[in-house]
């Protein structure tokens, strides 16, 4: 008797273990379809209350031994329990996030939520696990309590895919974050969610009634249904279409109801042509006119292989577009025809590059040129000057443009100044009318463009190499900017300043011809994608790591992790104080590239009240890259007008290459801690006080010249001295142009240079 008595124990056990380990999967997501785990309720109730944001800057509490931070649940188990809505075995030290949520459970929950037990249904006693529909009946009952103030929302969607393993649950709503569960058997019906923005918090259940899915891309269809492209994936759709309709090549809202197709409404109403402008609120299509769009709305790039885009501002370089409306709203816009990059479209500044917007623009051409707007077009003879200010009546009709009536015309805009005198320009000229004045867009071929870039970013005397180094580096960004334009809403790709890429304020000479016409199309990859190349003046003799500059970057690419500027051996680390003084302290250490330029070296020395000018005067205008040490040592974000009388100065860190990341300034009635080098260089920035250069000549700046130097203290007190003694001018990442000029002196070609510069890039044709 004793021995069978032992024998059902032992079958109980197993059972119960193979229940137990049945009761998740190999990512710790447990799949009982009847029950949530403490850990998933916990998500729940805490984003209710909380946002997503907020949670992930909690602390996981060490209060239970097996809450561990690593898991997807740490965190909410550890608000859940702060909030009083969870609670473990005190007698053992834990928890059991993975073990099933019970009524128990649930009636502590009640109790912080204020909910009577007895409007449930249900006794909250046991230690039974309790049914979901249960939970999401309280759930439901605190989301209605809550009213606005909840932070969950419920969403019927249709579910296109789930990975739970990559966190991703892509519905006819958009991608949402999946944590905590598996919802690949919902995939192809509709449910009901649980949502906190873009986070799906819990499924609800299936959903009986019409989901619609909106603007989606019907490729083909047959008796048994459509074959639909959305959320960049294809999906199939069962429906019945015995009759005969076709649904190919069309957007159509799609309405889905028990998973079946129930309604197809195809949006016939569309509009082609070239787009001009696109702002945050609406596109203006030539000679089509002008329509606001949904914020949402899709792009399908329909021409070989099918996909969805998703910047609006790409639209831009696209000559033909086709706009789907609805009550004459864009609400999807299909791509036929791929990219032409052959031309660009420039944003014109003022002059001195003051203003984007103009009070007044005249204009006149070497050879007989139009004006036209609205359908209208007026003649007007070579040599003849035609004047636009805000009031003009033609800028009241719409975009104006002005257009030489041959090929080789040039337009030249008399009413700015450049560097050479009255700009002139290839290609045309758009005027618009905004608030705050006239804007003008030249646009243009993209090698003309060039020609008149080269010339303005270097010196063509740099020679031949260094020109086409220029014209690969400047094509490459150009091309950057028609893929994802920064001046979408006034109709251009970039401006012709700093801000983009200075254009225009020297004048095309026939070195910059031959440079750009030498490298035809020729851009710079990294892999499937443009390479960023930065450039700057001068380097220190070492580039630096792009992370290291840009204090915000997600990432350093490979071809911009810095290097030595010299012959022979490649990186040096110059992180150490006592490492960059001696890097400084000898130029001639190595072969370095730039030796004989100016700016390689320099030094500024300013007495303890030139420095606390600068800083008094500077210090609002970085306040963002400032942190302010509290009463604990620690640095935090505060407001703060002024550090009081200077006591000390120090750099805290330097990145590899010696470029200052972090400088701490201690004063009378605060220490600040300064991070990135551009807000040290523009904090201690005297103009009044000259830098003395290599060659012994001297130059007042705004800003010190670059983020690497040393500083040096003599005096004490009221007579203490700093001097700041560094190298190089610019920001230091990527393409130093005194060091592309150096090489090409040495004989590189232009193909050496830019891999020196940009490791592991690759030159591509881009037409």
């Amino acid at each position: 008797m004793k021995k069978r008595f032992l024998i059902l124990c032992s079958f109980i056990f197993i059972f119960a273990v193979v229940l137990v380990i049945s009761y998740k999967n190999n990512t710790g997501i447990f799949e009982n379809e009847d029950c949530y785990t403490k850990a998933q309720a916990a998500k729940m109730f805490t984003l209710l209350v909380e946002s997503q944001d907020n949670i992930e800057e909690a602390i996981v509490t060490e209060k239970y031994s097996d809450l561990k931070p690593e898991k997807w649940y740490g965190k909410y188990v550890s608000e859940a329990v702060r909030l009083g809505f969870l609670k473990g075995n005190s007698q053992t030290g834990k928890l059991e996030p993975e073990s099933a949520f019970t009524y128990k459970d649930a009636g502590n929950l009640l109790e912080q939520l204020d909910l009577p037990e007895k409007q449930f249904g249900f006794s909250l006693t046991s230690s039974k696990a309790m049914k979901r529909e249960e939970v999401n009946a309280i759930y439901d009952a605190w989301i209605l309590q809550y009213g606005e103030k909840s932070k969950v929302q419920k969403k019927a969607v249709y579910i296109y895919e789930c990975n739970a393993e990559d966190e991703r649950l892509v519905t006819n709503e958009g991608r949402l974050k999946l944590t905590g569960m598996d919802l690949s058997e919902y995939v192809g019906k509709c449910v009901m969610l649980y949502c906190q923005n873009q986070i799906c918090v819990a499924l609800h259940s299936e959903y009986e009634e019409s989901v619609t899915l909106a603007n989606v891309w019907c490729e083909s269809s047959d008796r048994n249904g459509i074959r639909i492209y959305s959320q960049n994936l294809e999906s199939r759709l069962s429906g019945d279409f015995s009759n005969g309709e076709k649904y190919e090549n069309v957007v159509a809202d799609v309405t889905m109801k028990q998973n079946r197709i129930e309604k197809v409404q195809v949006k016939k109403d569309t509009v082609s042509g070239k787009i001009l402008s696109v702002s945050e609120e609406q596109i203006e299509m030539k000679e089509a006119g002008t329509y606001t769009f949904q914020e949402d709305m899709p792009i399908y790039r329909v021409y070989d292989t099918l996909c969805q885009e998703s910047a609006v501002n790409l639209l831009l370089g696209y000559e033909k577009v086709t706009l789907v409306l609805e009550k004459n709203c864009v609400v999807a816009v299909l791509l036929t025809e791929a990219l032409r990059t052959q031309n660009i479209r420039v944003l014109l500044n003022t002059s001195g590059f003051a203003s984007q917007f103009h009070d007044t623009v005249r204009i006149t051409c070497n050879q007989d040129y139009t004006v036209s707007v609205g359908g209208e077009t007026k003649n007007y003879a070579a040599g003849k000057n035609v004047t636009f200010r805000k009031k003009s009546k033609l800028l009241q009709k719409g975009r104006v443009v002005v257009k030489p009536a041959a090929a080789d015309g040039v337009l030249t805009i008399t009413s700015i100044e450049r560097g050479y005198g009255n700009p002139s320009y290839h290609g045309s000229l758009e005027l618009s009318l905004y608030p705050e004045g006239i804007c003008v867009v030249n646009d243009t071929g993209l090698e003309q463009y060039l020609y008149a870039v080269v010339p303005s970013e270097m010196p063509v005397s740099y020679g031949a190499e260094a020109l086409k180094v220029q014209a690969v580096c400047a094509r490459s960004y150009a091309y950057s900017q028609i893929l994802n334009s920064s001046y979408s809403a006034y109709g251009a790709h970039l401006d012709d300043s700093v801000k983009s890429q200075v254009y225009n304020n020297s004048k095309e000479c026939q070195e910059s011809i031959d440079a750009v016409d030498s490298t035809c199309g020729q851009v710079l990859f990294d892999k499937e994608n443009v390479a960023s190349t930065y450039f700057f003046s001068t380097s220190c003799g070492h580039t630096a790591k792009s992370g290291d500059v840009w204090l915000n970057s997600h990432s350093t690419p490979d071809y911009l992790t810095g290097s030595l500027q010299a012959e022979g051996k490649n990186t040096l680390h110059l992180s150490s104080e006592e490492a960059f003084q001696e890097f400084i302290d000898t130029p001639d250490a190595y072969d370095f590239y730039e030796k004989d330029v100016n700016w390689f070296r320099w030094t500024v020395t300013m007495s303890r009240e030139q420095v606390q000018e600068a800083v008094d005067a500077n210090l609002a205008n970085v306040l963002k890259y400032i942190k302010v040490k509290n009463k604990k040592g620690k640095y935090v974000s505060r407001e703060i007008d002024t550090i009081g009388k200077i006591k000390d100065i120090r750099v805290q860190l330097r990145g590899d290459s010696g470029v200052i990341k972090q400088l701490v300034i201690q004063g009378s009635k605060a220490e600040i801690q300064v991070s990135s080098e551009f807000a040290v260089r523009k904090l201690l920035g005297n103009s009044k006080v000259a830098i003395t250069l290599r060659d012994g000549s001297r130059s007042n700046q705004a800003m010190l010249p670059s983020g690497y130097f040393y500083i040096s203290q003599t005096g004490d007190g009221e007579n203490s001295q700093y001097s700041f003694n560094g190298g190089g001018y610019g920001h230091g990442v990527g393409m130093s142009q005194n060091g592309v000029k150096g090489m090409g002196d040495r004989g590189y070609s232009f193909e050496q240079i830019l891999t020196h510069f940009f490791p592991n890039t690759q030159l591509k044709n881009i037409y």
